[in-house]
C-alpha cells in the first residue's frame, strides 16, 4: 500500500492539469484521488517530496472562487490531516510556522467566500443552509481529530464575531470536548492565555464587541474544562493583575478609553467570579490556598519594596497583616465587588455625561455600567456561597443599602427603562425554551428540594359543585387543563421548575458523595458539563424569558437556595404566625413594598419569590399585601390583560392559603385585583380562557371570606341583548364560581357609619349605579334564558338554581325570584320550546330540585 501511495505522490506533478482545470469534473477526480491515499495512510505525505506540490494545492482549492460550498465540503473531509501538520515533529519548526501561516491565510479567505456574513441569513431547510451546516460540522470534526490551534481559533473568530451563531451550540460543546481532549497542562495553559488576551483586549483581530462576546460565550465553556491543576495555576498567574491592577483603574468618564476600561473590570469580575464558582474553598481561601497565598506573597513585597525604596503607602493599597491567613484575597474582592455594584453615582454621572451623545454609543456605555454593576454582584454571591455561612454577612453584603451615602442594590442591577412583556397564550407558555444556565454551578448547592408537604396542598375539604364547564367548552375543564389545581402535577411542573430541577431525593448521604465527587483530581477537568440527565440535580433549569434572563437572576435564586440548603435561612416547618422575617427578607420587603421604587425591580423580585417560594411560604402573612398591589398595579398599567406572570404570582399566593389569607384591611385591594381578574377572564383562545376561569375559581375557594361580587362588571359580562351571540357564556360562568363558592352575585356595599367613608374598591367599575337593582340584575340572567343557544339557556337556568339554593341556604327569601322564574317558563310554554323548557327545568333542579313541584 505505502509503495502504490508513493507512485501516486511521486507522479502528482503530471496530475496538474486536473486541478487547474476548469472542468469541475477534473477537480473533483484529483480530490477523490487524493481522499483514497488519505484512507491507506495518511501521514506518508508529510515526508514525501511532493508535499508543497500537493498541499499547495489543497489550499488552492479551498479558496478557488469557481467551486461552490458543496463541492469544498469534500476538500474540508481532508481538513484534519492539513490541519494536524503543525503539531507534527517530525518537520522542521520553520516549515511547521510557514504551513500554520499558509492555512490561516487560506481558511479565513475559505470562510470570508463561502460563508454568509450572519449565520442566520439562510432559511433552514434551502440548499445553502445544508451546506453551511454541513461545512461547519466537518470543521468541527477536523478540530476535534486534528486538536489543532488554528481550528479553534477559526471558529472562536466566527463564534465571537456575532452575538448569537446559527450553531452556536454545536460549535461550543466541539470546543468544550476539544479542550478536555488536550490534556496537555501546557497547551491548556497556552489556550488559557489565548482567551484571556482576548478578553482584555491584547488581540488586535477581536474589537470591542468581539471581546464582550468571548466572554459570555467562551470563558467559563473553557474554564469548566481544562484540568483542575491548570486552572489554579492560571489563576495564580493573573490574580494579582485581576484583583490588583485591573481594579485600581479609575473610571475616567471623559476618557477615550472608557468602553475598553469598563469592558477590562466586566471581565475581571467574571473571572473572579468564575474562580470562586468552579474551585472549592480550599482552592482560594484558607491557609492551604495556593491563590490566596500567591496575593498574599505578591503584597508582602509590594510593601517591602517600598520600605527599601522610602516611598509612602498609597491610601488604595491593599493592607495585610504581618502573618497569612488565607482570608486577605477574599476579603480583598468582598470590599471591591460591594463598593463597585453600590456605587449610585456612577450611573447618574455616566448619563449626565452622555446626555448629547448619539443613541447608540450612549446605550454601549450605559449597558458597560449595568453590566459593570452585575458582574460585581454576582461575583460577591459566588463568593459568598463558596466561603461564608454567616447570615449577618449575606444581609450586610447583599441586600443592604444606604440611600443617604448614594449607596444602592437593586436600582444599579436593574434597568428602570427596560419594557417587560409576558405571554398571553399559555400553549405558548408551556412550550418554553428551556437553557441550562451556567452562570452559577449548583455544586455549592447540592441538596433535596424543600418542597412543600403533599398535606399542604390539598383540595379544601368541601369541594364546590360548580357549572359544568361543557356550557363554554364541550369538556370537563378539570380534566383538560388542570393548571391551578395544586394536587395536579402541572402546577409542580410549570412553577416550579427550580425546586423541581433540585429535588431528586438526595439523602444526605448522597449530598456527600456527591461533594466528594466533585474534589476532583487535578488531572481531571475542573468541571465537565454533560446532558440534563447525567447532570441531574446539579444545574438549573428555567424558562427563558426577559426577567429570567437578567444576569442576576440565577445568581439570587441560587443563593437563597444556598442559603436555605445551608441553615443560613431559619427552617420554619411549622409555619408559626408568630414567625418574624430574617433580617435578609425585612430588606427585600422594604424594597417591593417601596411605592417609590422602579416597578421593574418588583418584576425581578416578585419573580425571585416564584422560584423560591418555599422561602418565603412561612412568611406569607407578611408577602400577600404587597403582592397583591403589585398584581394591580401592573393590571392598571399595562393594556396586556392576564399575562402569564401575574398567573404565576397568583397561583403562588393561592399555594401560601394554609399559611395566609389576606385579612379584612386588604379586602379592597382584594376586591380590585377581583374584579381585574373578571374583567380580564376572556379570551379569544379557548384554553386560555378555560385556565383563567379556573384561576378565579381557586382564588374564590381560597378567599372567599374576603371576596365580594363585582357586581357591575358580571352585569356587563351577561347583558348582550343578542339572542343569537354565545358572548354571555363567561359571565355566566363566573356568576356560577361565585353562587357555587355561597356568594351571591349581587353586592352593594354597605352605607358608611359615623364618619367611616363608604367600602369602596377605589375604582369607578365597582360603584353599583342607583338604577341597577337586584331584580334587574336577576332579569338579565332570565333573559339569557331565551337565548337561542342551548349551553346559554341551560347555564343561565342552572344559575339560577344555584341562585336559589343559595338564597335558601341564607335564609334569603326566594319569592321575588321565583316569580320572574315564572314568568320566563311561561314564555317558553307559549313559544312552544318544550325541549327548551324541559332542559331549564332540568338545570335548575340540578341545585334547587324543589323547582320540579313548583312547576
Amino acid at each position: 500500500g505505502s509503495q502504490f501511495i508513493d507512485g501516486i505522490y511521486t507522479c502528482w506533478p503530471q496530475f496538474s492539469s486536473l486541478y487547474y482545470s476548469t472542468n469541475v469534473d477534473d477537480k473533483l477526480l484529483i480530490v477523490t484521488l487524493l481522499t483514497k491515499t488519505f484512507i491507506i495512510d495518511s501521514h506518508q505525505l508529510i515526508l514525501h517530496e511532493q508535499f508543497n506540490n500537493i498541499s499547495q494545492m489543497y489550499l488552492l482549492l479551498l479558496t478557488d472562487k469557481q467551486l461552490n460550498l458543496t463541492f469544498k465540503i469534500r476538500l474540508l473531509d481532508l481538513l484534519a490531516f492539513f490541519a494536524s501538520i503543525d503539531l507534527d515533529e517530525s518537520l522542521s519548526e520553520e516549515k511547521r510556522k510557514k504551513w500554520s501561516n499558509d492555512l490561516c491565510r487560506t481558511l479565513r479567505q475559505f470562510t470570508s467566500d463561502c460563508f454568509p456574513l450572519k449565520s442566520t441569513e439562510f432559511s433552514v431547510g434551502t440548499q445553502e443552509y445544508h451546506d453551511y451546516q454541513a461545512a461547519i460540522r466537518k470543521i468541527l470534526s477536523a478540530l476535534e481529530l486534528s486538536s489543532s490551534f488554528i481550528l479553534l481559533e477559526l471558529l472562536i473568530w466566527m463564534l465571537c464575531c456575532e452575538q448569537h451563531h446559527a450553531f452556536e451550540e454545536e460549535i461550543l460543546f466541539s470546543i468544550s470536548r476539544f479542550v478536555i481532549n488536550l490534556n496537555n497542562h501546557v497547551k491548556q495553559t497556552n489556550l488559557l492565555d489565548y482567551v484571556y488576551s482576548i478578553i482584555f483586549g491584547k488581540n488586535s483581530l477581536f474589537r470591542t464587541e468581539h471581546r464582550l462576546n468571548a466572554l459570555e460565550k467562551l470563558i467559563l465553556k473553557i474554564l469548566t474544562s481544562v484540568r483542575k491543576i491548570t486552572l489554579i495555576e492560571f489563576y495564580k498567574k493573573y490574580i494579582c493583575t485581576l484583583v490588583i491592577d485591573e481594579l485600581d483603574v479609575k473610571i475616567d468618564l471623559s476618557s477615550q478609553a472608557l468602553t475598553s476600561i469598563l469592558i477590562n473590570k466586566v471581565c475581571t469580575y467574571r473571572l473572579i467570579d468564575h474562580m470562586y464558582t468552579i474551585l472549592n474553598k480550599d482552592d482560594i481561601f484558607g491557609l492551604n490556598s495556593p491563590i490566596a497565598k500567591t496575593f498574599y506573597e505578591h503584597i508582602k513585597k509590594q510593601e517591602e519594596a517600598r520600605k527599601i525604596l522610602n516611598v509612602e503607602l498609597p491610601i488604595s493599597a491593599v493592607k495585610v497583616g504581618p502573618i497569612f491567613d488565607g482570608k486577605e484575597l477574599t476579603k480583598h474582592v468582598i470590599t471591591r465587588s460591594r463598593g463597585q455594584f453600590v456605587d449610585g453615582k456612577l450611573m447618574k454621572s455616566m448619563e449626565l455625561i452622555l446626555a448629547g451623545v448619539n443613541t447608540n454609543e450612549k446605550q454601549i456605555k450605559l449597558n458597560l455600567t449595568r453590566a459593570l454593576a452585575t458582574s460585581s454582584f454576582n461575583c460577591l454571591i459566588s463568593l459568598l456561597i463558596c466561603t461564608q455561612t454567616e447570615a449577618k454577612l449575606y444581609k450586610a453584603f447583599i441586600f443592604d443599602a444606604n440611600p443617604a451615602k448614594d449607596e444602592y442594590v437593586f436600582e444599579n442591577l436593574i434597568d428602570s427603562e427596560q419594557k417587560y412583556t409576558f405571554p398571553l397564550e399559555l400553549e405558548r407558555y408551556y412550550k418554553k425554551d428551556k437553557r441550562t444556565l451556567l452562570n452559577i454551578l449548583c455544586k455549592k448547592i447540592l441538596t433535596t428540594s424543600k418542597s412543600d408537604n403533599p398535606s399542604h396542598q390539598q383540595r379544601l375539604s368541601s369541594t364546590p359543585r360548580y357549572l359544568s364547564s361543557q356550557y363554554l367548552f364541550g369538556s370537563s375543564l378539570t380534566d383538560e387543563l388542570a393548571v391551578f389545581d395544586f394536587t395536579s402535577a402541572a402546577v409542580n411542573q410549570q412553577h416550579n421548575d427550580l425546586s423541581k430541577s433540585l429535588s431528586n431525593s438526595l439523602s444526605d448521604n448522597t449530598s456527600t458523595n456527591l461533594l466528594n465527587q466533585k474534589k476532583l483530581d487535578d488531572d481531571k477537568p475542573a468541571l465537565i458539563e454533560g446532558s440534563d440527565d447525567e447532570i441531574g440535580s446539579e444545574f438549573i433549569d428555567m424558562e427563558m424569558d426577559e426577567l429570567n434572563l437578567h444576569p442576576c437572576m440565577v445568581p439570587m435564586v441560587c443563593l437563597l437556595k444556598h442559603m436555605e440548603t445551608n441553615g443560613i435561612i431559619p427552617i420554619n416547618d411549622n409555619f408559626s404566625h408568630s414567625s418574624e422575617m430574617p433580617l435578609w427578607m425585612i430588606c427585600v420587603y422594604k424594597k417591593f413594598s417601596d411605592p417609590l421604587i422602579s416597578f421593574n425591580i418588583k418584576l425581578f423580585l416578585m419573580r425571585l419569590i416564584i422560584h423560591t417560594h418555599t422561602i418565603f411560604k412561612p412568611y406569607a402573612r407578611y408577602w400577600l399585601t404587597p403582592i397583591i398591589h403589585m398584581c394591580n398595579q401592573m393590571f392598571e398599567n399595562s393594556s396586556d390583560g392576564l399575562n402569564t406572570f401575574i398567573i404565576d404570582t397568583i397561583v403562588i399566593l393561592l399555594s401560601w392559603h394554609k399559611q395566609a389569607i389576606p385579612s379584612d384591611l386588604d379586602s379592597i385591594a382584594v376586591q380590585r385585583l377581583i374584579e381585574h381578574l373578571f374583567s380580564n377572564c376572556s379570551h379569544r383562545n379557548p384554553i386560555v380562557m378555560k385556565s383563567n376561569l379556573d384561576l378565579i375559581k381557586k382564588l374564590i375557594e381560597c378567599w372567599k371570606e374576603r371576596v365580594h361580587s363585582p357586581t357591575v362588571i358580571l352585569y356587563k359580562l351577561i347583558s348582550e341583548p343578542d339572542l343569537k351571540s354565545k358572548q354571555n357564556a363567561i359571565g355566566l360562568s363566573l356568576v356560577g364560581i361565585l353562587l357555587a363558592n355561597e356568594i351571591l352575585p349581587y353586592y352593594v356595599a354597605p352605607a358608611p357609619t359615623g364618619n367611616l367613608p363608604p367600602v369602596t374598591t377605589g375604582s369607578a367599575i365597582s360603584t353599583v349605579p342607583n338604577d341597577l337593582t337586584e331584580d334587574k340584575f336577576n332579569d338579565t340572567i332570565f333573559k339569557n334564558m331565551k337565548n337561542t343557544y342551548r349551553n346559554i339557556y341551560a347555564a343561565a337556568a342552572e344559575v339560577i338554581g344555584m341562585l336559589l339554593n343559595v338564597k335558601r341556604i341564607k335564609s334569603e327569601s326566594t319569592q321575588r325570584l321565583l316569580e320572574q322564574l315564572s314568568l320566563i317558563l311561561k314564555w317558553h310554554n307559549s313559544q312552544g320550546l318544550s325541549d327548551t323548557y324541559v332542559t331549564c327545568i332540568y338545570s335548575i333542579q340540578k341545585h334547587y330540585p324543589p323547582i320540579v313541584e313548583k312547576t
